[in-house]
């Protein structure tokens, strides 16, 4: 009986150990299950992106605070809704697909970017990666969502593919450009006013346009057969320059002396580029501009120019305190430098401050003080300090106050820039705006696209618009579409290169009216070489213009008769020979000499020959058409190169002088009678000659008419014979 009650007993200790032993395990356990329920409420709560358990039926059942912010509700607000609500409608087909896959078992998860629709109303794209969880008999039991907010992602991907179209586009547009470039060249090479000439490696000629034969005087045929130092005077040094550029660079741009078919030389202005073709071989294009006018006017004028200069920035900057309760002044080891004291020999105070000024700026920089504290203003103030030998210096101060509760200035703290060389540049840079605005020539600055943002008081002056009116304009408001296209392709051409251009302009003022201006024009580069603008200087040259046209006209024409000059027909001469060479059509050169010239000069004075010379070229004038050229070669000899048919024109010509001269001879009221002889010949472009070698012809018939009147003359009568024309036709030996 103990022994089984022994045995409960034990039983029972054993039974109750075992029962405190497990009770204390579930509480562990429970611990344990509360602490990872703490730490998964806490990640989930104060995860990064938004968090959720969403049920079967799409409602919230759980949110964490970065989805309410995706979302914009609340968390009382989006509990009661569900994710089918605030999915945008366009997304919620694909999204309640996949989630009925994943309830089918098919996938474990799936991630998705979609739209929800914010409380405001806006969209708003996330990343949505689901998972379901199950219970222990694998049910459905909620959703897990993890939700990333891509909106910045989305909208980089989407001004992506915006970039990708535009540059599509663009693509596009330049393929374009590409496929007729070639025929926009040909057209401009052909047209092209500028000689422009393609040359192979070995120097040959390639290709030449019309500019190019009419320049050199050669035919494009044999051209063919020309090499580049061909065109070229090989007296002029530079063109080796020229050829080592090349080499070295692949460019020139320069002048040459170049040499036309006929030997003479002329300077031109020549732009030379080496440029390889698709195969690789090389080539070199050729631009040439005569610049014969211009370097004549050149040698009358010498442009300088100015370059404005940018002084250093302020190099040495001190600061200083002066404590009013302590009456102490602290200067920095700069401030020293900056007046020039010794530290060891002078101690800082406003004395050895005040020492350094003169009495003017002293009672400047008195009054700026005094006003500071009184108004409580920042003190701000430029001075200068005058040192032996006249040496200035400027320095820029600043000061801060510092007032107790009551008003009192306890502190003051300042800065003290020596600005010297900001001064002196300052002052500089007023002298050139003065020295601008003032200038006698027009100054333009535009902007990389010509937009123009400042013109001088000359240019309105000059112009008739006024500084507003031009202002925002382009300077095609002047273009009088009288300067040739191509003066203004080599302009840009230029200016992009980031090179200087000069050349005239002709312009149009504001009333209409005409003007000619010199122009130098050149980029505006900051300090890391970008050109920022462009800068025009333009002087008026009309009145030079003007003078050399009529320089010209002098240079070309007679003074005593009015008539051309040997010069002017020999100019005018040969380019009538090339038209009839071109037109298959003849020409009658007329060579005529005074007679007795000698004897009227001797008899009644030089003033009464000069009078003879006038009545010939009257004769001469009324007897042939205005087209014909007709010319004083000098002394008592004429030329007229007329171009009526030889072969009917001859004895018309000599009726006309007949009648013309017996006319002068009975009106004109002379103590003499005028006489002339002369020679007829003709110029077959079948059998074409030079004009020197026409004129010879036409000079030794009238010598052989003038042997002959020698010798039928008697007496001191001068007369024309009845038929005194001499011609080398094979008709016979007078015109009849």
């Amino acid at each position: 009986m103990f022994m089984k009650a022994l045995c409960a007993a034990v039983i029972f200790a054993i039974l109750l150990i075992a029962a405190v032993v497990i009770f204390r395990l579930f509480r562990r356990k429970q611990r344990l299950l509360e602490e990872v329920e703490e730490c998964f409420s806490a990640t989930f709560e104060q995860a990064a992106v938004g968090m959720a358990h969403v049920a079967i039926d799409g409602t919230w059942l759980r949110v964490n605070s970065k989805l309410c912010d995706i979302t914009g509700y609340s968390r009382d607000e989006l509990m009661g809704l569900t994710f089918q609500k605030i999915t945008h409608p366009d997304d919620l087909a694909a999204d309640l697909e996949s989630l009925h896959l994943i309830l089918d078992g098919k996938i474990q998860t799936c991630s998705m970017d979609k739209r929800y629709i914010r409380k405001d109303g806006s969209p708003v794209w996330i990343c949505l990666t689901v998972s379901l969880a199950r219970d222990q008999k694998g049910f459905p039991k909620y959703f897990i969502a993890v939700i990333k907010d891509i909106s910045d992602r989305k909208l980089a991907e989407s001004e992506l593919d915006r970039y990708k179209e535009h540059l599509q586009e663009l693509i596009k547009e330049r393929t374009d450009e590409l496929s007729s470039a070639e025929e926009r060249f040909r057209l401009f090479f052909k047209n092209s006013i500028a000689a422009m000439l393609i040359i192979s490696s070995e120097g040959e000629m390639c290709e030449v346009n019309p500019e190019a034969c009419r320049l050199f005087q050669i035919n494009e045929a044999d051209f063919r057969f020309l090499k580049l130092e061909d065109l070229i005077d090989q007296t002029d040094a530079r063109f080796k320059e020229a050829q080592k550029s090349c080499a070295d660079n692949g460019v020139f741009y320069g002048e040459l002396t170049l040499k036309r078919n006929d030997g003479t030389s002329f300077p031109a202005l020549v732009s030379l580029a080496v440029f390889h073709e698709p195969s690789g071989i090389g080539q070199s294009s050729m631009v040439i501009r005569d610049v014969s006018d211009q370097k004549r006017t050149e040698e009358a004028l010498r442009a300088s120019e100015a370059q404005l200069k940018e002084a250093q920035q302020i190099a040495h900057i001190g600061h200083w305190e002066l404590n009013f309760m302590t009456e102490t002044v602290t200067w920095s080891d700069e401030i020293y430098n900056i007046y020039e004291v010794d530290p060891d020999k002078f101690e800082a105070s406003f004395d050895t401050f005040f020492n350094l000024l003169s009495p003017m700026e002293r009672e400047k920089v008195g009054r700026a003080g005094i006003d500071t504290e009184l108004n409580k203003n920042p003190y701000d103030i430029v001075h200068r300090f005058n040192f032996p030998g006249g040496r200035i210096k400027y320095v820029h101060e600043t000061c801060q106050n510092f007032f107790d509760e009551t008003g009192k200035l306890i502190r003051s703290v300042g800065t003290v820039q020596d600005i010297t060389a900001r001064w002196i540049t300052e002052e500089r840079l007023r002298q050139l705006s003065r020295a601008v605005e003032q200038s006698p020539v027009c100054v333009v600055i535009t902007d990389l696209e010509g937009i123009i943002s400042y013109v001088n008081p000359r240019f309105s002056e000059l112009t008739g618009y006024s500084y507003d009116e031009a202002l925002g304009q382009n300077p095609r408001i002047l273009k009088s579409h009288i300067t040739p296209k191509e003066t203004f392709v080599e302009l840009w051409k230029n200016l992009k290169a980031g090179t200087e251009w000069r050349g005239e302009f002709c312009n149009k003022k504001k009333n209409g009216e005409y003007y000619w201006e010199m122009a130098y024009i050149s980029p505006v580069v900051d300090t890391q070489g970008n050109s920022t603008h462009f800068v025009a200087v333009k002087e008026d040259i009309t009145a030079r213009k003007l003078a050399e046209v009529e320089l010209r006209e002098l240079s070309l024409s007679d003074d005593l008769t009015g008539l051309s000059n040997r010069r002017g027909f020999m100019h005018l001469a040969k380019q009538q020979l090339k038209v009839s060479d071109r037109n298959r059509k003849g020409l009658v050169l007329i060579f005529a000499d005074l007679d007795k010239m000698k004897w009227i000069n001797d008899t009644f004075g030089h003033g009464e020959g000069d009078r003879a010379l006038v009545d010939t070229a009257g004769i001469l004038k009324s007897s042939f058409r205005v087209s014909d050229i007709i010319s004083r070669l000098g002394g008592d000899e004429f030329v007229v190169l007329s171009v009526e048919a030889p072969e009917k024109s001859e004895e018309h010509i000599m009726d006309r002088l007949q009648e013309n001269l017996q006319a002068h001879n009975m009106e004109a009221g002379r103590p003499y009678k005028l006489s002339i002889s002369f020679g007829i010949t003709t110029y077959n472009p079948e059998e074409p000659c030079t004009l020197d070698e026409l004129i010879e012809r036409g000079d030794k018939l009238m010598y052989e008419q003038k042997q002959k009147k020698k010798l039928k003359s008697a007496g001191s009568t001068a007369t024309i014979d009845s038929r005194p024309a001499v011609t080398d036709r094979p008709q016979g030996d007078e015109l009849r």
